[in-house]
């Protein structure tokens, strides 16, 4: 975990463009687009709340998932929030 965490974090935080070639990268800032409009720009409205906490002094936000530790840095970095959540990723285990 700890690796996946550490190339996460050093290298693809801000965006998963740069981990596309040019025509995927087209296609999924197509698909996102087409998401934001068919969810009433939910994405657009989590950025504005996510930025609007990380600006403020003694805040941080914080996510926790009980969902694997890679399926959860996949979903930040595809709807590029990878900023708002550096090192404030934490997995639940259920036994």
């Amino acid at each position: 975990m700890e690796g996946a965490k550490s190339t996460y974090l050093t290298q693809f935080y801000f965006s998963v463009g740069g981990l596309l070639g040019a025509s995927k990268r087209d296609d999924w800032l197509q698909l996102r687009a087409e998401i934001e409009a068919v969810t009433d720009n939910w994405l657009t409205l989590a950025n504005k709340c996510l930025a609007l906490i990380n600006s403020r002094t003694n805040c941080v936000n914080v996510l926790v998932t009980t969902t694997q530790l890679v399926p959860a840095l996949a979903k930040i970095l595809l709807f590029g929030l990878g900023a708002f959540f550096r090192s404030t990723i934490f997995i639940l285990l259920q036994k």
